[in-house]
């Protein structure tokens, strides 16, 4: 194979599996409106967990075990997301992690390299928009009557948390 081949091969992978990823995203962004987190996103995890959680929970099993043995390690892989999270909630949101999972299962049958940019972009993305939000939370606090208009020197970064929000979002959205 000439190297424009190994190229092209790999631009037709990402065409192909983009629709499906479009999909994940719009789940993932449907389910999480629903419950209100603090996100852990910051650089690294967007430049060093797609390679390592991609080479040990997908790749490395799937050479080792097949796909079957790369699914068990995906579920892993889901359930250690959640480690931050209350222990109540912990195996239910467990499953918000499995259709991206799949989705990766899905690119490293297609083409290995895909699973790692695909996990790559998914986290960038997550990345970029927790930005955005936090920002967004700066400005309407700064706009709101929380802080005196006169103290310039209100440090925004210290925002209160609200855990209630957060357990009540989840409680809401999981109920039975």
């Amino acid at each position: 194979m000439n190297i424009i081949n190994v190229i092209m091969f790999h631009i037709l992978s990402f065409l192909k599996l983009f629709p499906l990823f479009i999909v994940v995203l719009v789940i993932e962004s449907v389910v999480q409106r629903k419950i209100v987190y603090k996100s852990f996103f910051d650089e690294r995890s967007y430049l060093e967990a797609p390679l390592f959680e991609e080479a040990i929970f997908r790749y490395v099993p799937f050479l080792v075990g097949g796909i079957v043995f790369a699914s068990i390690t995906t579920v892993i892989w889901a359930y250690l997301h959640t480690v931050k999270d209350d222990q109540e909630f912990r195996l239910k949101k467990t499953l918000l992690y499995i259709p991206f999972g799949v989705f990766t299962l899905i690119c490293l049958l297609v083409d290995p390299l895909m699973s790692f940019i695909y996990h790559y972009l998914n986290n960038y993305l997550c990345y970029k928009i927790n930005e955005k939000m936090e920002e967004k939370v700066k400005e309407k606090i700064k706009e709101s009557n929380l802080f005196n208009a006169s103290n310039e020197n209100v440090n925004l970064n210290k925002v209160p948390e609200i855990p209630a929000i957060k357990i009540d979002s989840i409680k809401y959205f999981f109920r039975d």
